[in-house]
């Protein structure tokens, strides 16, 4: 029989506190020796319950790995609009920074983001509302001017983003520049 245990990340294996709770009149041996307050559980040990009549025992075998080292990825992979997709993103992660063009004839930059961020990684759920790892802004933002997001890598550390959106230059030349470009022609 078997005990596996997963402890926190940065745990000392080499000198974990136990509790046990056996029978009364039972003893508790940990490879061969009276069970301590402290043992070393860097690698697999036994554990004989010797029950208190001497005769009845049981014995296990204990596992206790560490759980991997929490991820510090706290960036946003991809950014978009629920309206309407940007014409081009651009996405800084050394400098925390999303741009976005949008077509010139959107009629508003009041938009709702859509973004996915690095696994494990959170974003605030009073702002957003999250399927796997694709999060959803709750309400629409107006990106007339720069907006912030937080993202929380699991190791806590945070990455404070920086998002910007603009118009696209518009293609159409307008009427004045067709006059003015006429003008230039009668020269």
């Amino acid at each position: 029989t078997g005990v596996l245990v997963e402890v926190p990340y940065g745990t000392d294996l080499t000198r974990l506190a136990v509790s046990y709770r056996i029978s009364q009149g039972a003893q508790i041996f940990i490879n061969d020796s009276l069970a301590a307050d402290t043992v070393d559980l860097s690698q697999p040990v036994t554990a004989t319950v010797i029950a208190g009549d001497s005769v009845n025992q049981k014995v296990w075998t204990i596992i206790v790995t560490m759980a991997p080292k929490p991820s510090s990825g706290n960036n946003i992979l991809t950014f978009s609009f629920v309206e309407t997709a940007p014409i081009s993103v651009t996405i800084d992660t050394a400098n925390a920074t999303i741009d976005a063009i949008m077509a010139y004839n959107l009629d508003s930059l009041k938009l709702t983001p859509v973004i996915t961020i690095a696994e494990f990684a959170s974003v605030s759920s009073t702002l957003f509302k999250s399927s796997k790892r694709v999060f959803t802004a709750k309400t629409k933002w107006d990106f007339n001017e720069p907006q912030t997001i937080k993202v929380t890598a699991e190791d806590l550390t945070e990455k404070v983003w920086s998002v910007r959106v603009d118009w696209e230059k518009s293609k159409e030349l307008t009427i004045k520049e067709v006059e003015t470009k006429h003008e230039m022609d009668d020269f």
